[in-house]
């Protein structure tokens, strides 16, 4: 019993010690920057969320209104990512992305549309789910 103690401390030691190396303070931050179903380099949204089938512009409208997009250090909308958690089946990301789009007009970022990163520009959010049945809910509820 005493030992089974010992042994479960030393595996939470060594799990935080790995994140705080790593520069994460969860587990849920580091799959969520290392998801394979990522590409940090690509020039396309399209290229980017090459692992979801359905990817989702939020505008800006929607959330500048969210009381956490309001964050002083950019937040992500933690009110999105909740509702997704309880309603959503399958997989799904939030990333918000510091960008301009070269070819889109300013009312929609089309996921074929370039972009290139700038810091300083406003943030885009983007959704993206491995199922079409929670893009579509998502779209329902939120857009």
């Amino acid at each position: 019993m005493i030992l089974g103690f010992i042994r479960s401390h030393y595996k939470r030691w060594v799990d935080k010690r790995f994140l705080k190396k790593q520069g994460f303070e969860s587990w849920e931050q580091y799959n969520h920057y290392h998801d394979p179903c990522i590409d940090r380099s690509a020039t396309t949204i399209k290229e980017r969320f090459h692992g979801y089938s359905v990817i989702v512009h939020v505008r800006y409208a929607v959330v500048s209104n969210l009381p956490s997009w309001h964050h002083p250090f950019g937040a992500l909308p933690y009110e999105l990512i909740e509702w997704c958690k309880e309603h959503c089946v399958d997989e799904f990301r939030l990333d918000t992305i510091n960008g301009k789009f070269v070819n889109s007009k300013f009312v929609m970022a089309d996921p074929d549309d370039l972009y290139h990163a700038l810091h300083g520009m406003p943030p885009e959010c983007f959704m993206s789910f491995k199922a079409e049945k929670d893009a579509l809910l998502f779209k329902m509820y939120w857009i």
